[in-house]
């Protein structure tokens, strides 16, 4: 079985025009992504799926400067950019990955990795009812089901977020959520980066928990916000561009 991590990754954005390459502790933060996901054991390899725009050129640059393999496709229609670039890659399942995520935790692609491997799934996400912080979400998607997705729907809303499709229609696909542990519970957190107020926040933790050479994981973001609670104030009122249920915490065992 061939998994493959697609990294999607845009030089346009509504708020924050060019936040991919935008500089985190002396690096892109696509080159901050990508040492992130390469720490991570449980992909096979890794793509950057970009667009066909010129102003995207830099991505690509960069990706291939640090070794990645890069799939240009669509910019609006990301599902059918991630399952060609994971054809393109030869893959029998993808590991969608956000270029917009500078906090991409290896541990948590690994489970979800692994849950994929070890099961009989279509998709396996942690997206469905959320417990990890935004910018945590990771989905395994088969490369079948992708293939699927993208004869049964032309719906543009669909084909704007990759799991959206799936998520709809459990009756077609074999799906399962996986719940952070219970010390990682924290969905209203945002640790993607969509806005200047996201970047300030992501430059703020960046600083003080980036060390050359590691990476750091959830668990040190969260324990240091534990100490500075005032970062989350940050961009606590950014509002994110779809809505999704939220995993209750009394759900957890005691």
């Amino acid at each position: 079985m061939k998994l493959v991590g697609v990294l999607c990754a845009r030089a346009a954005s509504t708020r924050l025009p060019g936040k991919v390459l935008k500089d985190l502790c002396g690096a892109p933060m696509l080159e901050r992504i990508i040492e992130r996901v390469r720490a991570a054991s449980g992909l096979d390899a890794l793509v950057v799926a970009t667009t066909t725009r010129p102003d995207c050129d830099p991505i690509e640059a960069l990706a291939r400067r640090l070794g990645c393999a890069v799939f240009r496709g669509s910019e609006e229609d990301v599902l059918g950019r991630v399952r060609q670039a994971g054809r393109a890659a030869g893959a029998d399942a993808v590991v969608e990955l956000n270029g917009d995520c500078p906090f991409l935790d290896p541990e948590v692609i690994d489970r979800i990795a692994g849950a994929y491997r070890s099961g009989d799934y279509d998709v396996v996400s942690n997206g469905i009812e959320r417990t990890y912080p935004m910018g945590l979400y990771v989905k395994a998607i088969r490369q079948a089901s992708l293939d699927q997705a993208v004869r049964d729907t032309d719906d543009p809303y669909y084909h704007e977020h990759v799991g959206l499709y799936f998520y709809a229609h459990p009756e077609k696909f074999r799906i399962t959520n996986i719940l952070a542990p219970r010390d990682c519970y924290d969905p209203l957190l945002r640790l993607t980066v969509d806005t200047p107020e996201d970047f300030e926040l992501t430059r703020r933790l960046y600083e003080a928990l980036h060390r050359p050479g590691r990476v750091f994981g959830l668990r040190e973001v969260l324990a240091y916000l534990r100490e500075h609670p005032q970062l989350r104030q940050l961009n606590a009122h950014v509002a994110g561009k779809v809505q999704f249920k939220i995993y209750p915490v009394e759900n957890y065992a005691a």
